[in-house]
């Protein structure tokens, strides 16, 4: 096995994915070329690095960081707080279908009003 063959089995000899024979072959190479097994140390302990980094820290949690930054932009338009709440067209929407259920009951008030007088007019 030649120094490249090797290099592209440290991947696979650090997981143990290596058949006998092919980690045989690994060994061998890396007793023939003292660089390749400093190149395979250096892969290695990076790896470990890596893998002890990644497993003792939990990921971090961005969405309240970035639920912020968007209340922020917009004006407290998307995800909103209850200060956020109390200003702009929130503040008005209550008012708004308010008038609008005032006006459809004086529409249907009205609807039946003139019902009631066609009915009557129309009585014999």
């Amino acid at each position: 096995m030649n120094p490249e063959q090797a290099r592209g089995m440290f991947s696979a000899a650090w997981e143990a994915q290596l058949d006998d024979a092919q980690q045989q072959a690994f060994d061998e190479a890396l007793e023939r070329d003292a660089a390749l097994a400093a190149e395979y140390a250096a892969f290695c302990a990076t790896f470990e690095a890596i893998s002890g980094t990644s497993s003792s820290r939990p990921a971090p949690d961005l969405l309240r960081g970035v639920q912020k930054r968007l209340r922020n932009a917009s004006g407290g338009r998307y995800y909103g707080d209850r200060f956020a709440e109390r200003s702009g067209v929130g503040r008005f929407a209550p008012w708004l279908w308010l008038t609008a259920l005032a006006l459809l009951l004086g529409v249907v008030w009205l609807a039946f009003g003139l019902l009631g007088q066609l009915s009557v007019s129309n009585a014999p």
